[in-house]
């Protein structure tokens, strides 16, 4: 873009013209957020960020996440174990009720694929083969847990 004989960048432009007051920047809202009340939120953070417990199935937690299918959004909604990080239970469902992979293009495939492929990475791998550094000796969740509760049983 030539201005007065010179050649100005559409970036620079803007600067200027945000300078000398001739056009606003709009603030950024985000979409989608609710405002709930810090005592709410107070009320449901039961866990204060302390992940760790000291004996299997004591403290669990949850969450949801989604992931892109040719044919809408799947999400799962695993259920883990504080003590060894082991997933106990896993759910996906095609909506986000409050019931409730990496590098595979997911956004392309249907949704009954998806789900198989999830179901395989999380108890023939991350349960048994992935290394868990929270584990002492970075043994796999599912294998920690064995050898505590053989120890446990033998003591």
């Amino acid at each position: 873009m030539q201005i007065r004989g010179q050649k100005v960048g559409m970036r620079k432009l803007r600067r200027i013209m945000l300078k000398m007051g001739l056009i606003h920047e709009r603030k950024r809202r985000p979409r989608g957020l609710t405002k709930a009340t810090t005592e709410i939120q107070e009320k449901e953070n039961l866990i204060r960020q302390d992940f760790s417990a000291d004996k299997p199935y004591t403290r669990l937690l949850t969450d949801i996440s989604q992931i892109q299918c040719i044919d809408g959004k799947l999400c799962i909604s695993p259920i883990i174990d504080c003590f060894n990080g082991e997933i106990l239970s896993l759910i996906m469902r095609d909506n986000m009720k409050k019931e409730l992979l990496y590098r595979i293009p997911t956004y392309r495939m249907k949704m009954s694929e998806v789900k198989s492929w999830i179901f395989k990475y999380v108890f023939t791998y991350y349960n048994t083969v992935r290394i868990y550094t929270s584990n002492p000796s970075g043994l796999p969740s599912a294998e920690y847990r064995r050898m505590v509760l053989y120890e446990a049983l033998t003591a």
